[in-house]
């Protein structure tokens, strides 16, 4: 093969490279944020087509209005009277600010670990305050007493709101199951 073949043969491969890495796409409900090095540079939600400079930024998506699962593992927490229970939560969460959660945690799978820290931390605030049987009754009395199970999802609520706003993301519903560990 003669060099200006080579070379032609180069060059189409290096133009094509640069032309894939320079558009990226949107879809709808999703947050493309760009950045270049390491810096937010741009943000659209616009559905399309989009043109970055290839090599030089990157581009991020999120997705606003998807709602994510967590449940986790039981949680083990220890009542009042030194009694054990275990608490099986669950909880639906969205991003609400993509740039503070590409800012803080950049990935789902890390926004459900940060959960997880937050909402044990609620859940062992304020189960360890309550009676055993006041806690184990509440799966069975909710309908009598909506106060029991309630006052411990609206504590929960209320502690992890603002905590997970410094992450852009909001806590759609929480749940849990408590059972007791002793009999």
């Amino acid at each position: 093969m003669k060099t200006g073949h080579v070379a032609l043969i180069l060059s189409i491969v290096a133009l094509t490279l640069v032309c894939i890495n320079a558009f990226y796409t949107v879809h709808g409900g999703d947050v493309a944020i760009l950045t270049q090095s390491g810096k937010i540079v741009g943000q659209t939600n616009e559905p399309g087509l989009h043109v970055k400079i290839p090599f030089l930024q990157t581009d991020h998506h999120y997705t606003t209005d998807r709602l994510y699962q967590w449940t986790h593992d039981p949680y083990r927490v220890l009542t009042v009277g030194k009694k054990q229970v275990d608490v099986y939560p669950s909880a639906q969460w969205k991003i609400t600010d993509p740039i503070r959660f590409h800012q803080t945690i950049r990935s789902i799978p890390r926004a459900n670990r940060r959960l997880a820290e937050i909402v044990s931390t609620a859940i062992r605030d304020s189960i360890s305050s309550r009676n055993r049987d006041d806690i184990v009754e509440m799966n069975r009395l909710e309908a009598a007493q909506p106060s029991g199970k309630q006052a411990v999802v609206n504590e929960v609520v209320d502690f992890s709101a603002s905590r997970l706003n410094a992450f852009g993301i909001e806590m759609i519903r929480f749940d849990m199951v408590v059972t007791d560990r002793n009999g």
